[in-house]
C-alpha cells in the first residue's frame, strides 16, 4: 500500500475495488465449494 494523502474519492474508490475483488474471490469460492459438493453426492 502506498502511504500518500488521497482524496476521499480516491480511498472510495479503491474500498470499492477491494470489496469488487473479495467478493470475487468469494463467488468463486462459492462455487468451487458447489463443484466439491457435487463431486462428493456423486461417489
Amino acid at each position: 500500500m502506498v502511504s500518500t494523502t488521497t482524496t476521499s474519492t480516491t480511498s472510495s474508490q479503491t474500498t470499492r475495488e477491494r470489496v469488487l475483488a473479495c467478493m470475487r474471490d468469494f463467488t468463486s469460492y462459492q462455487a468451487t465449494r458447489v463443484a466439491l459438493y457435487k463431486e462428493f453426492e456423486e461417489l
